[in-house]
């Protein structure tokens, strides 16, 4: 007779994943709120903040992509803001392509900046939990533990739509994504989005309240939309062929990679 599957282990419950997370589920949900707050901020002193920038002189490119990119990997500064922004106040004077290049520059800065900050705040917690779960490795190891570029794609992919930058910065970090493909991925995906906020940016008459809540043109909306369900979709088949080998494999996964 052929040996029976084991049993499905029982999930633990979501009072236990919480408590089980710790620091990791404040950390998640302070990424998700604090952005909402941080434009808040931006709306009320939106004239004082440009005119911080353009005062900095010939250091302003540089100074603008550390702070900038400091305040978006601590949730409290939108990208798509500092995108506007950075073409507001560089492509009059520098040029579109080097506002785009400032702009991209500081949310390569934040990815790092929130990476890090999730890693010490997640230590190992999430790996230890999804590795207790076959079902819960197997994905994760098909998103983000295949290898170089198959892990700088997957990042890249989840990029490109208009995504919460601060909390996609903490679950990468927290599932423990190799740092060189989470960079080279994110700088690939956000790049396109970023351009297009800059240069949206560099015509605005004025950096304010009114002309930020009219800057995103419909298209991009649209276009967000549209390439949040086509990475939903392909996500969710990358995951579900992952689920499909477990069950193959008698509900096991790979042994788990080493936690350092």
């Amino acid at each position: 007779m052929p040996e029976a599957p084991p049993p499905r282990r029982e999930l633990p419950h979501s009072w236990e994943l919480l408590r089980r997370l710790g620091p990791a589920a404040w950390g998640a949900a302070l990424a998700v709120l604090l952005p909402g707050a941080g434009i808040f901020l931006v709306y009320a002193y939106s004239r004082e903040i440009a005119a911080f920038v353009a005062s900095l002189g010939p250091w302003a490119p540089i100074l603008y992509i550390l702070l900038c990119g400091a305040a978006a990997g601590l949730a409290v500064f939108p990208t798509w803001v500092q995108a506007v922004l950075a073409g507001f106040i560089f492509g009059p004077t520098l040029g579109i392509p080097a506002a785009a290049a400032v702009a991209v520059g500081a949310c390569g800065v934040g990815s790092l900046v929130g990476y890090g900050l999730g890693r010490a705040i997640s230590q190992h917690r999430v790996r230890r939990l999804i590795d207790e779960e076959p079902r819960w490795r197997a994905v994760r190891d098909a998103l983000v533990g295949s290898g170089f570029w198959r892990t700088a794609g997957i990042v890249a992919l989840l990029r490109v739509p208009t995504t919460p930058f601060a909390l996609t910065n903490f679950v990468l970090a927290s599932v423990e994504t190799a740092l060189a493909p989470y960079l080279l991925g994110t700088v690939v995906g956000i790049a396109p989005r970023t351009i297009a906020a800059a240069v949206i940016g560099s015509h605005l008459p004025a950096f304010s309240k009114e002309t930020l809540k009219d800057s995103d043109p419909k298209w991009m909306m649209i276009a967000g939309l549209v390439g949040l369900v086509v990475v939903v979709l392909i996500l969710g088949q990358i995951a579900r062929r992952a689920l499909e080998r477990v069950g193959r494999n008698g509900g096991k996964a790979a042994a788990p990679q080493s936690i350092k």
